[in-house]
């Protein structure tokens, strides 16, 4: 059983309206990802990034680890470097530390083997200029503060009273994300909505692929839509570099650290 250091959030399934914008941006070859991508957030109060066909390197990452200090219930792995690698799904979601730019980031890549991470700000370079589509939000501000739930360092939402046709999601510990992010589409009356999210799971069941059994992951959902009652495509990496993907089923998919998710309202009916 996956305990935390600190008492229960009340608020769960935290969620505040943004008001988003699609926009496709180019990542210059050398640019610092971090620097480059906030440099088209100016004005905005932060941005979900869809870093698939990425091409990076150098790079840094961390892995998802046990906590050897008797606190945490998880922590990280040494950093581990890469010279050049084809990202093949990955997410970030701007915000910022102690006021200054920052990114949450995981993505699935190519290194002569399929590898998975939890990217460093700030330790990322793009290797060869790529076109990636960001949707940035005028709304919550995602600041990294110290979580007293968990002992992390993690993003957390500013308090907007605002509409808007999105939803910026952050779910706490043991939260279903599958269950979740359905309950968040019924509570806003929406069909559909096109969805990008990072964080960590307590073991995965997938009705497609192999499931995971570790308690400490790192998780991505592959930008996808997403219609009540269906479930959502994800992959996830344990401590020992396994990788692993599928169609995650409801119920099977409880959060370890955190989940953060960019929601968009889709006008249409499900296809």
């Amino acid at each position: 059983m996956i305990r935390h250091p600190g008492p229960e959030v009340p608020n769960r399934i935290d969620q505040a309206a943004c008001s988003v914008e699609r926009i496709e941006v180019t990542l210059p070859s050398g640019a610092d990802l971090l620097d480059v991508l906030h440099s088209h957030v100016a004005g905005w109060d932060g941005a979900a990034v869809d870093l698939a066909g990425l091409v990076m390197g150098p790079y840094c990452y961390v892995m998802p680890a046990q906590s050897a200090d008797g606190h945490h219930a998880a922590w990280y792995s040494d950093t581990h470097s890469g010279q050049y690698a084809d990202v093949q799904a990955g997410t970030a979601l701007l915000g910022w530390r102690d006021d200054s730019p920052w990114f949450h980031a995981h993505a699935l890549w190519q290194d002569g083997r399929a590898c998975m991470g939890h990217l460093l700000p700030g330790k990322v370079t793009v290797a060869h200029s790529t076109r990636v589509v960001m949707w940035r939000w005028k709304g919550p501000r995602l600041d990294l503060r110290q979580d007293p739930e968990t002992g992390f360092p993690i993003y957390h939402m500013s308090t907007v009273n605002m509409q808007g046709n999105g939803a910026l999601v952050r779910l706490a510990p043991h939260v279903d994300l599958v269950s979740a992010v359905s309950e968040v589409l019924r509570n806003r009356g929406w069909k559909k909505a096109h969805i990008l999210g990072i964080g960590s799971l307590i073991g995965a069941g997938f009705a497609t692929g192999r499931d995971m059994a570790s308690p400490i992951s790192e998780a991505l959902l592959f930008p996808q839509m997403h219609c009540v009652p269906n479930t959502l495509d994800l992959v996830c990496v344990d401590p020992d570099g396994g990788v692993f993907q599928g169609r995650i089923l409801e119920g099977k998919g409880a959060v370890l650290i955190t989940f953060e998710i960019l929601m968009i309202e889709a006008c249409s009916g499900c296809s």
